[in-house]
C-alpha cells in the first residue's frame, strides 16, 4: 500500500491466506478471519484508499478494515477469477479462466459482464494504463485492449501463446509475459 507503506502476500492454497506486514516484511500477520476458507485465493489487490480486493474460485471478496470484515461482491461465476485490476478512474476489473472480463463501478459492490467482442476464452491477467486503457490476456488467443472500460476490445496479437502477466510501465509500453515450456515458445514481449 502506497499510502501506508504497509506490504501485502496471497499464499495461494486450496484454503488461500493474506497477510499483512507493518515492518516492511520483519514479521506478517493474516488478514483472513480464523474460520474462513477463501477457497483458492488467486490474487490481491490493493487500491490507493487501502480496500484489499481478492479473487479465487467463484468469488471476489473486498475488505476496507484490512480483513477484520470482507465483503463479497454480486459476481457470481462457478470458475476462477484469475485477476484483478483498476483504473485510475476507480473502476475495478475482474478476469475469469472461462467468462471473460466483469467490470464494478462502485468499488465492487456490484459487477456487471464487460466482454463484449471479446472470445469466450481463459483471460489469465489484466493491466490498465494512465489513459484508463484496460489490456486482457488471454490463453491462445492473444493480448486485447479495451478503450472504454470493456465495452468494446481490439486484439493486439500474440494469438500463438499462453499469456500469464501483462504490465504497462510509466512510458506506456505494454510487457507481456507468456508460458514457455518443451511445447510453447514463449517469453517475454513488448508493444
Amino acid at each position: 500500500n502506497r499510502t501506508t507503506g504497509e506490504l501485502y502476500a496471497l499464499t495461494y492454497s486450496d484454503e488461500g491466506d493474506i497477510y499483512r506486514s507493518t515492518d516492511n516484511g520483519d514479521s506478517w500477520v493474516s488478514i483472513v478471519p480464523e474460520g474462513s476458507d477463501f477457497n483458492g485465493s488467486y490474487c490481491l489487490m490493493v487500491t490507493p484508499a487501502g480496500h484489499i480486493f481478492t479473487s479465487g474460485w467463484g468469488f471476489v471478496m473486498r475488505t476496507s478494515d484490512n480483513g477484520v470484515t470482507w465483503n463479497p461482491g454480486n459476481v457470481y461465476y462457478r470458475g476462477h477469477f484469475t485477476d484483478i485490476a483498476r483504473n485510475s478512474a476507480g473502476i475495478i476489473f475482474a478476469c475469469s479462466d472461462e467468462a471473460g472480463v466483469f467490470r464494478s463501478d462502485d468499488n465492487g459492490n456490484t459487477w456487471m459482464p464487460a466482454s463484449n467482442q471479446l472470445p469466450l476464452t481463459t483471460v489469465s491477467c489484466l493491466a490498465t494504463n494512465s489513459q484508463n486503457h484496460i489490456y486482457a490476456g488471454t490463453e491462445w488467443n492473444g493480448l486485447w485492449r479495451s478503450m472504454d472500460n470493456g465495452d468494446t476490445w481490439d486484439r493486439m496479437g500474440l494469438t500463438s501463446h499462453i499469456l500469464h502477466c501483462v504490465t504497462v510501465a510509466p512510458n506506456g509500453y505494454v510487457y507481456a509475459g507468456t508460458y514457455t515450456d518443451w511445447w510453447h515458445e514463449g517469453g517475454l514481449f513488448r508493444s
